[in-house]
């Protein structure tokens, strides 16, 4: 329950004491005899009472709640992240962040913001990007994003024909994992985190990937473009 709910619920208060004050002026200005209108607060005080106890009970949870999210993230190494456009503001922000290497997996990067991050950094010459294709099959966007830096002396492209984990994105700051998500073929849920320790151990897994030999090397824009989705269909379909 955030600040908006905790705002919710105390206009919501203010309003019903105003509709009981309300209805009270109405009785008297419809000519209600002193006793009954006394009657009528008498019924509505209790109502009131329980309307703020309500409000006190609600306003100890969410400083409850909030201590507990403070206490939990506090030992965390990182964050999890269940919506696009924060897990795309996340990933920028990883590249941007990065001081000497990016290494990424997947073929199904579409992000254009974060692909011309990488894109960006890389052409600084300050930073090595490295990236495992997992499968034969890319996206378009990836298809564009690696024609335009794969002749960079600093970018190496590998390919792995099985497709047995998703992607990751790997700095020497900070890594971004793949969870799974509810609904199929979507990107939207990851977890971050800043651990360097964490870092490093994926960055030996990586390099481990690339010096396997099951990995191998792409080395010119003609490779890519025969593993791009849309390129393929749109051969396909000239061919009919």
């Amino acid at each position: 329950m955030a600040i908006g709910d905790f705002i919710s619920y105390r206009v919501e208060l203010i309003v019903s004491i105003i509709l009981i004050v309300v209805l009270g002026l109405i009785g008297l200005g419809l000519g209600i005899s002193s006793s009954n209108l006394l009657e009528f607060f008498s019924f509505m005080m209790p109502l009131l009472l329980i309307i703020l106890l309500i409000f006190i009970f609600i306003r100890i949870y969410l400083e409850f709640e909030k201590k507990i999210i403070v206490a939990v993230e506090s030992r965390l190494p990182g964050k999890f992240i269940n919506q696009k456009k924060v897990l795309e503001v996340e990933m920028v922000a990883l590249v941007e962040n990065a001081q000497e290497f990016i290494y990424a997996t997947g073929g199904r990067s579409k992000e254009k913001e974060y692909l011309k991050a990488i894109e960006k950094k890389v052409k600084s010459g300050k930073i090595e990007y490295r990236r495992i294709i997992l499968g034969n099959k890319i996206t378009h966007e990836l298809h564009l994003h690696l024609e335009k830096i794969i002749e960079l002396q600093n970018v190496y492209i590998y390919r792995r024909p099985e497709e047995f984990f998703g992607f990751m994105s790997i700095t020497d700051t900070e890594v971004i994992l793949p969870l799974a998500d509810p609904r199929p073929n979507r990107f939207e849920t990851a977890f971050k985190t800043s651990d360097r320790n964490m870092a490093d151990k994926y960055q030996k897994y990586i390099l481990k990937l690339f010096a396997d030999s099951k990995s191998k090397m792409v080395t010119s824009k003609e490779q890519i473009k025969k593993m791009c989705s849309k390129c393929k269909s749109n051969k396909i379909q000239k061919k009919r």
